[in-house]
């Protein structure tokens, strides 16, 4: 069996054992991140981040395939056959092959043993999983961003395993053989009281009651004097209990004095989780949509007011699973602002509190959040401490599906990448509902989960204007009504970017004409619509989408964007892409750079200029790479001599793309 290695130094076996060189930093790099979201897609964006530690050059995209081809090559053909290619990104589909997993197995082998108070069968599966340890995790891994998100969760998982099969030995009569661990670990974590209370059992089960005794004296001086604070009452009743010897000692006081959950049972959350963002302060229109989602909790027998409604995609109910919706639309057409505004309305609905996460997958300044990263949060704020999650994915999506189990609960998973990233994070029972928004629509969810889907489009006139002078704030005269109209037509109705505009205006209604004549010019539109961050700045909106598309959809916009008219017929569009794919990547390219170069000198903005160009030639060199079946070297290298064709250009323009892509070329040849 093929063996991949992550808790220690980076190791891949063949069959026969042989150790596989996995040569270059990058080449490392690219193996680990996959490795640590083995069974899970990754995308080319979070590839990048911690390739480049978050800082990916503008070919970073078109560099990652070459990395993967390569990485393949290094693996052989049974391990590289483990690491395959997704539409939206790269997947390590491995089990047992991977310790990070058999770990996670045998923590959970151990885990059920001390439930049923089998404790020697929990010893020994504890201390299994504690042997596939060689190391730090990832020691020879090149990169700081992959240590800092990935191998603090994996120390921690250790530690508590530690303590479990700590645990575990005492139940089993074992004291003596864990009083050397423990000791090692109290001295590496001095403030973590429940190892402490561990030792201090098993020094007294020992026999060495001072000694039990002067580890809490050493705990709580170290507390006192470095923190301010006592230890904890529990730690401080096992003290007492030692000092008057009390007989609960030989069986019960673990239970009695550990702080939190006992082998990973939570605890009920001392505040009830209610983690949805604030209310929409001006929203307005989607009535219908309410009651969509209204009618369909009432419909999976969650009490809440609304009114009958449809207008939702999906089938029947199943008896006995949770309601589940997707909620799609483009970017800025305000998703996430109907989802809170509704979980606000039925918040009484669900009285056991409401989950939500922000899973980021359409964000330009950050990579999306892994599922168990966010099933981690939730158990947090479901009484679970940081030190009790599992470290294994399926055994967190287990733990956290259990502690909702019998709640009612809503649950609002919002900027969802695709599918696969929103599955370990849905309820499993009717009591629960779910509440997915994403810029693609979920089919897959729907079918695979049952989940309704709704589609999300920009606002009606009345809606949009309605939006904009609740957000403006002040009496508007008949001129300025009709500038409202008029920037509610040039807005085409999105409510980001009507809020955007509203914004730059709000308090200062005399400078609404003048940003309407601004809004005017459709070079320069979009300029005007931010204000001031990634997060309501429609251009990097639209630039993060048209960025997740694949290489057929965005030869297509590219292509669209070339047809004269607002309009085109689905038959022309199919007409018009009937071309060699290359070929169309160069004439849809040269379409784009025109604009964006207009763009770029219509606002006098150089900077702007050559961030058009690094943008538009990254784009085109990646599209080129992948339909020719080539490197991006190569592909740059062929571009570059198809150069003259693009008469369009002018001379200094064909200069200045000839020695991007020579750039390029030079930069992605391998030496030797």
């Amino acid at each position: 069996m093929v063996e991949f290695c992550v808790l220690g130094p980076l190791r891949v076996r063949d069959d026969d054992g042989a150790e596989r060189i996995v040569g270059g930093a990058r080449q490392q790099v690219l193996l680990a991140a996959l490795l640590v979201r083995a069974g899970h897609v990754v995308s080319t964006d979070t590839l990048a981040g911690y390739l480049w530690d978050g800082a990916p050059s503008p070919s970073a995209r078109a560099t990652v395939q070459s990395y993967v081809m390569r990485l393949r090559r290094q693996l052989g053909p049974t391990a590289g056959a483990c690491l395959t290619t997704k539409p939206s990104g790269y997947l390590m589909d491995v089990g047992e092959e991977l310790d990070l997993h058999r770990f996670g197995r045998l923590e959970r082998t151990g885990r059920q043993a001390a439930a049923s108070g089998a404790w020697e069968p929990a010893v020994s599966a504890f201390a299994e999983a504690l042997a596939l340890w060689r190391g730090e995790p990832l020691a020879d891994v090149p990169s700081d961003a992959l240590h800092r998100e990935e191998c603090g969760r994996f120390a921690e998982a250790r530690l508590t395993v530690t303590e479990l099969w700590a645990e575990a030995a005492l139940r089993a009569g074992r004291a003596r053989d864990v009083v050397p661990e423990l000791s090692r670990l109290c001295a590496a974590h001095q403030y973590r009281e429940w190892t402490h209370a561990l030792l201090m059992t098993a020094l007294y089960r020992s026999g060495r009651r001072v000694d039990a005794l002067r580890t809490f004296t050493t705990v709580r001086n170290r507390l006192i004097e470095d923190v301010g604070v006592e230890p904890g009452p529990r730690l401080a009743e096992l003290q007492a209990s030692i000092l008057a010897d009390d007989p609960a000692l030989a069986d019960t006081v673990l239970e009695e004095s550990r702080p939190g959950p006992h082998l990973g049972v939570a605890s009920e959350p001392s505040v009830m989780p209610r983690q949805l963002p604030g209310a929409v302060r001006h929203f307005t229109g989607r009535a219908d949509e309410l009651r969509a989602l209204t009618a369909l909790i009432e419909g999976g027998g969650i009490e809440g007011a609304g009114i009958e409604g449809g207008g939702v995609e999906g089938g029947g109910k199943t008896p006995g699973a949770a309601v589940i919706t997707a909620l799609s639309g483009m970017g800025g057409v305000g998703k996430t602002a109907l989802a809170v505004h509704w979980a606000h309305q039925v918040g009484p609905a669900f009285p056991d509190g409401q989950l939500y996460v922000d899973l980021r997958g359409f964000s330009p300044d950050a990579v999306p959040v892994a599922p168990a990263e966010a099933v981690g949060g939730f158990l947090e704020a479901l009484g679970v401490p940081s030190s009790q999650i599992p470290v294994a994915a399926e055994v967190r999506y287990a733990l956290y599906r259990s502690l909702i189990a019998d709640k009612r609960m809503l649950v609002v998973l919002d900027n969802a990448r695709d599918a696969a990233q929103v599955r370990p994070l849905l309820p499993g029972t009717a009591s629960c509902v779910a509440l997915v928004t994403s810029r693609r629509r979920l089919t897959s969810l729907a079918a695979a989960e049952g989940a309704h889907l709704l589609e999300l489009d920009v606002l009606d006139p009345a809606a949009a204007r309605d939006l904009v002078i609740r957000q403006l704030g002040a009496p508007l005269s008949r001129v300025k009504v009709d500038a409202v109209d008029e920037l509610v037509r040039h807005c085409c109705g999105l409510p980001l970017a009507l809020s955007v505009a509203a914004a730059r205006v709000a308090g200062r209604p005399d400078r609404l004409v003048r940003l309407v004549e601004d809004l005017r010019r459709e070079r320069g539109r979009l300029a005007v619509l931010t204000a001031g961050d990634l997060a309501t700045d429609v251009r990097k909106v639209f630039s993060w989408s048209f960025r997740e598309l694949d290489d057929p959809s965005a030869c297509m916009f590219w292509v669209l964007g070339l047809h004269p008219g607002r309009e085109i017929t689905v038959p022309a569009a199919a007409s018009v892409t009937e071309r060699r794919a290359v070929d169309l990547i160069r004439a849809a390219g040269t379409g784009v750079v025109f604009t964006l170069i207009d763009q770029a000198r219509d606002e006098r903005d150089d900077t702007l200029a050559d961030t058009a160009w690094e943008s538009v030639c990254a784009t085109i060199l990646t599209g080129a790479s992948t339909a020719a079946s080539t490197g991006p070297a190569t592909a740059a290298v062929t571009l570059r001599a198809t150069l003259p064709d693009l008469t369009a250009l002018t001379a200094a323009e064909r200069a200045l793309l000839g020695d991007w892509l020579d750039r390029i070329a030079e930069s992605q040849r391998v030496p030797g």
